[in-house]
């Protein structure tokens, strides 16, 4: 059974003191009961809700120590996968309009406060998210903003383009847990430094990297009568087109979703070293893949894709492995959504930034189980919603349903549901109308559906203790 029982996820962690350890599990549970709401809404009373307070001020929580028992969960859910998408990307947690934060850092300019919050995701080939495998937070100073830093000369370890690295290096590690995992680690045009793409060439690194490239970087292909060096687009560009590429986009950004169709070019490319003479840098071959929509629909740009990989190419249904696994990089921009629109971690108000930040690594946890429920429904349309829920969950959602519809409760389904009919269900109870036209539930209806079914449980639980008693 799927675990999606957040108390289980984290019912071994761990501060040395019991109380600290309870006070934690009863405070994720009550905020993932009520994502969308406030922690005094969450909590109730003013008892719990001061004792939420008290905990995320103590100076035994930390970030790490919130994070273990999911990461370790996480992991170990990791290890029944032949292959598993390490993604990673980054995000900004604005609090400009709170103006009680205490020493907060800055975001991209020195009006606007807050932090980034860059985290790793592993998701299946399927899109089943696994869960948080690393987290880090970080923001800026007047110094780091300003243009006349001098970046170049900046330490490789002391940029925040380390962190990519970092990635590159934990994915690694973590594929040389796992033998009979592959680990892919995929990023966008953010981690296209060469530093990154030269620790994927190392030797020493174990799992296989995609990178989306940025920037137009020189090759080694001559230009004819000359001594420059064609760039990486240029090469691309003039390859032939081997096949094409369909998929649809996720809305999001004010765009809605819609049908793209790429041609295909790829082949291997020799990338040139940046200053060997003093990083020590050589040449790398990199297999590249270039995908371009040729004919896009009026009034949108084209979507036009570079990716580098060390992920084999000599096959097109090779080229197509790699183009899938990239297309499953949505998935952590669909996991910050649901951290910030639905778990609204903007809106917190507590006061320091050491506390606000532990506060978000519990909704952190609360965010992957919200998507996990999202993607249940495509990752096992057909499987019994059992494997996920109880008969008592998807009993009440149905009968719930049923009232709503003003049917009678004959029509209850003898059979158990499957898991996408039971996630429509759910969303139903959200707000979603399932006509023909509106595609699969939202993250909104499926996050306002889950809410309402706990409710459900609860009330029938309640009911039926005071009838025993």
């Amino acid at each position: 059974m799927i675990n999606i029982d957040l108390t289980k996820e984290i019912a071994t962690i761990e501060f040395d003191d019991k109380r600290l350890n309870k006070r934690c599990l009863n405070l994720v549970q009550k905020l993932g009961e009520k994502p969308e709401k406030s922690i005094p809404s969450a909590c109730n009373t003013k008892a719990e809700t001061k004792a939420a307070y008290r905990f995320l001020m103590n100076d035994k929580v930390t970030v790490e120590k919130i994070l273990a028992p999911h990461k370790e969960a996480t992991i170990h859910r990791c290890q029944g996968e032949k292959v598993v998408l390490y993604i990673e990307d980054t995000t900004e947690i604005d609090y400009t309009n709170n103006s009680k934060l205490q020493k907060l850092g800055r975001l991209d300019h020195l009006n606007r406060k807050g932090f980034y919050c860059h985290a790793a995701l592993a998701v299946t080939t399927t899109g089943l998210p696994l869960g948080i495998l690393s987290t880090s937070f970080f923001d800026r100073d007047e110094t780091m903003i300003s243009y006349k830093r001098n970046y170049r000369k900046t330490p490789k370890e002391d940029k925040e383009s380390y962190r990519w690295i970092e990635g590159i290096k934990n994915a690694s590690e973590l594929s040389a847990q796992m033998t009979d995992t592959k680990v892919v680690y995929i990023a966008d045009r953010e981690g296209d430094t060469y530093q990154c793409l030269y620790e994927a060439k190392k030797p020493e690194t174990r799992c296989e990297v995609i990178i989306r490239a940025c920037k137009d970087r020189n090759t080694r292909t001559s230009i004819k009568g000359t001594k420059k060096h064609k760039r990486l687009f240029t090469t691309m560009e003039e390859m032939e087109v081997q096949g094409e590429v369909n998929f649809r986009t996720q809305s999001g950004h004010e765009k809605k979703a819609r049908n793209v169709n790429q041609t295909l070019r790829y082949g291997q490319v020799t990338l040139k070293s940046i200053q060997p003479q003093t990083t020590g840098y050589e040449d790398i071959n990199m297999n590249v893949i270039m995908l371009k929509e040729e004919k896009p629909p009026c009034n949108c740009k084209g979507i036009d894709w570079i990716l580098i990989t060390t992920m084999p190419i000599d096959t097109l249904e090779n080229v197509m492995t790699v183009v899938k696994y990239y297309l499953m990089r949505w998935k952590i921009e669909i996991y910050f959504k649901f951290l910030k629109v639905y778990c609204k971690i903007e809106e917190l108000k507590l006061i320091e930034k050491e506390r606000l930040q532990t506060c978000v690594a519990i909704y952190m946890v609360i965010a992957w189980r919200l998507l996990l429920l999202h993607e249940l429904g495509e990752s096992y349309p057909e499987e019994d919603c059992t494997l996920a829920f109880t008969d008592l969950e998807w009993k009440v959602v149905f009968m719930k349903l049923l009232k709503l519809n003003k049917r009678p409760l004959s029509e209850m389904p003898i059979q158990t549901p499957t898991m996408r009919d039971f996630i429509n269900k759910l969303a139903s109870l959200g707000g979603f109308l399932g006509r023909k036209c509106d595609g699969r539930p939202g993250p909104k209806s499926i996050c306002q559906g889950y809410v309402y079914m706990i409710a459900l449980v609860e009330g029938w639980e309640l009911c039926q203790q005071q009838n025993c008693g």
